[in-house]
């Protein structure tokens, strides 16, 4: 647990101070294009920058969750894993004494 929390804890620094954004896991281009309507009423320009606008609003907030989710997970597997070698260290001492 200690390795896998350390793991977890060095890959949220390295996401959060090296790369320009906090990476998400999948594809962030889901902003950037948007199909014409087939049928219906016409979509006007400031309704598209609308959209994109409100799209790219949505993944800087899933971005903050994630780090936020991404940072929790690693310093829980880091306190579970002390507490768990702690208490088997001290017990191997008592069993070798």
């Amino acid at each position: 647990m200690l390795i896998i929390g350390i793991f977890n804890l060095s890959q949220f620094v390295v996401k959060k101070t090296l790369l320009p954004k906090y990476d998400l896991g999948y594809d962030e281009t889901r902003c950037t294009v948007y199909a014409p309507q087939v049928e219906g009423p016409k979509t006007l320009p400031s309704d598209i920058k609308k959209q994109k606008d409100e799209c790219l609003k949505q993944l800087n907030e899933q971005r903050s969750t994630k780090q936020v989710l991404d940072l929790t997970s690693a310093v829980t597997l880091l306190l579970v894993g002390g507490v768990v070698f702690t208490f088997h260290f001290k017990r191997t001492k008592t069993l070798e004494s």
